[in-house]
């Protein structure tokens, strides 16, 4: 059950009575669009220079997926400022819409799915997606810096209902401002080992992006190192790469780039500044081209060479100046060969560097360089954690995602056998390992690891993952635990630790990012015993949102001895008992044998059982007037609260109340960290837990209806009578009935006004009950459910299983509760059952063994046609119990019976409801008192053919032993 604060009220209704009904008209669809426009180029960071081209977007928006009501068609209508100078020809493309010359100047774009391109307009409702058109518009030369150009657009939608509707407007506020030519360079390479194979590869990158107007003599320049100083040896200069590039469009004029590349051998200046007085052409005024050209050394490009550019020119209608957005769309690249003769010098370090030249551009451009180390074989990870979702509420699951990656550029040899550790904090509890990739990681969950409520999640993988693949992943599943505060922003996240550990390359370690040096593990995350390994850590955070949350669980133990089993109705446990979910595995706590739906428990006739009611204030809100009513199972059932009243619980067996109830306040060490001041003791004793009983049938328990009511009415006879429909007010007494068995049900109140001495605090977050309720099954009269021997098993076979179901039905208020809409709803967990084990019926027959007339059969151990059976014969059932196989004195006696005549058949004998797995016997003493026997003896101990089991006794007889009783 689960809700939010309830909102202050408004100061001219605090006086009023309030009152709740259940909805009773749905309203229906109406409208619900917005008029959106975007800047799109030049970006909104960059101001709009005069004379160059801006492209917008206009856009009819769905602002709900909610009762939003279709639309069939739209108008779309944007006005452009009305500036000097611009006029129905400065659009460059009106993306399909009609110009208008104006003045003002507009576009009217009609949507109707029909007119291309497709917008999708008429469903856009089922979401909050957009129609959208762009259009392209050049802004005059000439406009003064600081002159504003403010673009509105405006919408009529046609509703599938209904006539016309405008909405609107949206707007885009700009001015004009000072050309700003711009652009930028970049420069990367990755770390290698050494070795003829790893040549180092050195990426340029370059555009104009940044830039508000077109870029003249925009020039890359490459320097490369031995510009600086000498290669190390070992390392050579191997090959330049021209690139690719792009041409793009200028508004709606077509762009042609053009570029002249050349390198110079004469040595840097100031500022170590490239010298270009002097150069050699490479190649002159070339389109870019269907692949990138390698210009090798020493044939086309010589060894001395110090730097290389590549000068751009617009050969285009709008050139010669570059255009904005103009970038290389493949890197040109460096190369370095590492040889081994001369050896190479681990390590070295070799830098390389870029920067750009233009019209305009700073007297020293920023330099971009990338710095290479030549190493020997050293793995560098990159540990990432990512949550999803990133804010939940107590009780709900966060997926946490870890991977120890190669760190692009800097990994130089494989990971090996890495291990991935998650720490988890006290705030979330751990549920699973939801994948490994690849599978096969060894898994270690250690709860309580280095303090109270901490868990380590360690998965180790076996082998090597190389340079430029994927390193291994681990999925791990959590659960906020119940009562963690709320830390909404602006309060500070959770984090949720990790660590990365693996073998050292070959260089006799590994880095983290950034060639990093690896952390210590000083909490033996690794949990090898060691807190001097080497990680590499990393982290994410996390929130938590406000919930009132009840929660409740049921459970229920048997025989110790006597195993849980599946309801053969739920496929999940069907033929799968260890698949049940146990009590001690979730909750901890001293050892039981505590399950509950989908899987029973088992308890012998007569035996005794329990039930474990959990109840918890699961949210992460105070919580007030508690109340909880459970129901003695009996057959013809149903469920105890509003919500399950109608649905019969179809218990086959009445179970009795067998004591008095025990509750217990827990505080878990959580929220003991959380609420350092909240002493559990006193808390339990203020909690006022009263638990009541009652004898009454079908009794009442209204506060646990469907609909609400307020504080004031939970304790008034008029709400507790109100439910069930027909119910009898119930006489309710803290004191056990006497006897116990004359149980119907019972209530127990806590954090309450309503308890005797009333309750001195709230339900503190995270904080639980756990009432134990003994229970016994009848002796006899219980249809039993057959789990083993011979008899059909239960597992997938409903025929044989007659449980006795048990639930419960709770409710309690937000704290400071004063209006019924603060109460939460009626909750009735899952039911808990019980089943009995399978019962045999032993006897038959004792007869005169007389041959009735007929010689041939007498004393020949038949019973024959005629034979007749002898009445008040003392017949004894017995136990082999005393460790000595057969009959003798020791054993216990079960039972014992006359034999009388049934269904007009002397002689007869039977004992029944005997439990599976016990050594029976039949005994008769011949002794005096047996009168019925007076000068008879015994028959010959066994037939011809005992298994033809004429005489109703495949194991024979013994004549002259000692049984039971003696």
């Amino acid at each position: 059950v689960i809700g939010g604060p309830r909102p202050p009220l408004p100061a001219d209704t605090a006086d009023c009575s309030y009152a709740e009904a259940a909805p009773v008209s749905v309203n229906a669809p109406t409208p619900k669009y917005t008029v959106r426009k975007q800047r799109q180029d030049p970006a909104t960071s960059l101001a709009v220079a005069a004379g160059e081209a801006v492209t917008y977007r206009v856009q009819i928006c769905s602002t709900s997926a909610t009762g939003n009501m279709p639309l069939t068609s739209a108008t779309l209508v944007d006005t452009l400022p009305n500036v000097p100078g611009l006029t129905a020809a400065s659009v460059e493309n009106s993306g399909g819409g009609i110009v208008a010359a104006g003045p003002p100047v507009t576009i009217t774009w009609t949507l109707d799915d029909s007119t291309p391109p497709n917008t999708g307009l008429q469903n856009i409702h089922t979401g909050t997606a957009c129609a959208n058109r762009s259009f392209v518009v050049r802004y005059p030369f000439g406009l003064p810096v600081g002159t504003a150009i403010n673009n509105v657009a405006n919408a009529t939608i046609v509703p599938v209902s209904g006539g016309p509707v405008g909405i609107g407007p949206g707007v885009r506020n700009d001015t004009i401002g000072d050309p700003a030519p711009a652009g930028s360079s970049n420069k990367s390479a990755p770390d290698v080992a050494p070795g003829t194979g790893n040549p180092i590869v050195y990426s340029i990158t370059a555009n104009t992006n940044g830039s508000n107007v077109r870029v003249p003599n925009f020039t890359v320049v490459e320097r490369f190192p031995q510009a600086l100083a000498p290669l190390p040896p070992g390392i050579t200069f191997a090959s330049v790469s021209s690139g690719r590039w792009n041409s793009p469009a200028d508004g709606a004029v077509s762009s042609d780039m053009r570029a002249t590349i050349e390198y110079t051998t004469l040595p840097v200046g100031a500022g170590n500044f490239c010298d270009f007085s002097a150069t050699t052409a490479l190649a002159t005024n070339i389109a870019s081209p269907g692949g990138s050209i390698t210009y090798n050394v020493p044939a086309d490009i010589a060894a001395t060479a110090t730097c290389m550019r590549w000068v751009f020119a617009d050969f285009g209608a709008n050139g010669p100046d570059t255009p904005r957005n103009f970038a290389f769309t493949t890197s040109p690249q460096v190369r370095y060969d590492v040889g081994s003769s001369p050896p190479v010098i681990v390590p070295s370090a070799i830098e390389n560097c870029t920067y750009v030249n233009f019209g305009g551009g700073p007297a020293t451009p920023p330099v971009q360089c990338a710095n290479v180390r030549v190493e020997e074989g050293t793995p560098s990870v990159r540990p990432s954690k990512s949550a999803n979702p990133t804010i939940a509420a107590p009780g709900a699951t966060i997926d946490f995602t870890l991977d120890a990656d190669h760190v692009g550029g800097d990994s130089t040899a494989p990971i090996v056998n890495p291990v991935i550790s998650d720490w988890l904090p006290i705030q979330l509890e751990f549920v699973s390992v939801v994948s490994t990739t690849p599978g096969g990681g060894a898994v270690q969950v250690l709860p309580d690891y280095g303090s109270s409520g901490r868990t380590l999640v360690r998965v180790a993988f076996t082998g090597s993952f190389p340079v430029g693949s994927s390193g291994p992943q681990v999925v791990i599943r959590t659960r906020v635990r119940e009562g963690v505060p709320a830390n909404l922003t602006p309060a500070a996240p959770y984090v949720n630790d990790m660590a990365v550990f693996l073998d050292a390359g070959p260089s006799g370690t590994f880095t983290c990012p950034n060639n990093s040096a690896p952390t210590v593990d000083s909490n033996d995350l690794n949990n090898n015993g060691s807190t001097t390994d080497l990680m590499c850590p990393t982290s994410a955070t996390f929130r938590v949102s406000e919930a009132f949350l009840l929660g409740g669980e049921k459970w229920v133990e048997g025989d110790p001895a006597l195993a849980v089993v599946g309801d053969p109705a739920q496929a999940s446990v069907a033929t799968d008992n260890s698949a049940c979910p146990d009590y001690d595995t979730n909750f901890g706590g001293p050892p039981s044998s505590f399950t509950r739906f989908p899987c029973v428990a088992r308890t012998d006739h007569g035996g005794a059982f329990r039930y474990r009611l959990r109840l918890a204030n699961a949210g992460n809100r105070l919580l007030e007037e508690y109340v909880v009513y459970d129901t003695i199972p009996f057959i013809g059932d149903t469920g105890v609260g509003g919500p399950l009243s109608g649905t019969a619980r179809l218990s086959r067996w009445a179970p009795v109340l067998d004591g008095p109830l025990v509750a217990t306040v827990v505080v878990p060490p959580l929220i003991q960290v959380v609420n350092p001041g909240l002493d559990p003791v006193a808390y339990a004793s203020a909690a006022a837990v009263q638990i009541e009983y009652t004898t009454t049938p079908n009794f009442c328990r209204g506060q646990v209806r469907t609909s609400n009511y307020s504080p004031a009415q939970a304790g008034t006879a008029a709400i507790e009578n109100s439910f069930p429909a027909g119910c009898t007010p119930g006489v309710w007494s803290t004191a056990v009935p006497v006897p116990a068995s004359a149980t119907t049900g019972f209530r127990i109140r806590a954090f309450s006004n309503l308890t005797t001495p009333a309750a001195t605090t709230k339900w503190v977050a995270g904080s639980f009950l756990e009432v134990d309720v003994p229970m016994r099954a009848p002796a006899t009269g219980a249809p039993p459910s057959y789990v083993s021997g011979t008899a059909p098993n239960i597992q997938g076979n409903t025929a044989v299983f007659n449980p006795s179901w048990n639930s419960f039905a709770h409710r309690v208020f937000q704290e400071s509760a004063t209006i019924a809409a603060d109460l939460l709803p009626t909750a009735e967990p899952p039911k808990v059952g019980v089943i009995l084990p399978e019962r045999y019926r032993l006897g038959n027959l004792v007869w005169r063994d007389d041959g009735a007339g007929n010689p041939t059969q007498r004393n020949n151990g038949r019973a024959d046609i005629g034979e007749p059976g002898i009445d008040g014969v003392t017949v004894l059932l017995c136990r082999d119990t005393d460790g000595s196989a057969g009959p003798s004195a020791g054993d216990t006696l079960v039972s014992s019976t006359v034999t009388s005549t049934l269904a007009g058949n002397p002689g007869k004998y039977r004992f029944t409801d005997l439990a599976a797995g016990n050594d029976y016997y039949v005994a008769i003493a011949n002794t005096p008192s047996q009168l019925a026997l007076a000068g008879l003896f015994s028959t010959v101990p066994d037939e011809a053919n005992p298994n033809a089991d004429g005489d109703n006794n495949d194991n024979g007889a013994l004549v002259g032993v000692s049984v039971c009783g003696g």
